[in-house]
């Protein structure tokens, strides 16, 4: 390629990216409900719970802030398959995504209409 190349892609920097990923993100999946199995279950001394929600060989990492754990009627732990609502973001320092978590029950549990 040649030094005198254009090109009508902007060019960014990677936190310039990374933002754009965040909201395109956050802005597309501002609420799901995501089903699978707990792993790597860890309640965090400032209250917070860290996990992983598993299918097969596809993970995704999990956050619920202190607030929303104080309001679950169960006990997280690994093994369990549960839906979990919340919102899709990233942690643009490491150029992954997580769901934050805002409600957690088993996939035994109905929701009422």
């Amino acid at each position: 390629m040649s030094e005198n190349y254009q090109s009508n892609i902007p060019e960014r920097t990677v936190s310039e990216l990374a933002s754009s990923i965040k909201s395109t993100l956050e802005t597309r999946f501002s609420k799901v409900e995501v089903r699978g199995e707990l792993g790597d279950v860890f309640m965090a001394r400032s209250g917070h719970l860290y996990a992983s929600l598993v299918e097969g060989k596809t993970t995704l990492k999990v956050t619920m802030w202190r607030t929303h754990v104080e309001k679950l009627e169960i006990k997280p732990a690994e093994g369990m398959e549960v839906v979990i609502e919340g919102v899709l973001t990233t942690f643009a320092d490491r150029s992954t995504y997580q769901i934050n978590a805002q409600s957690m029950r088993p996939v035994s549990e109905k929701v009422q209409s």
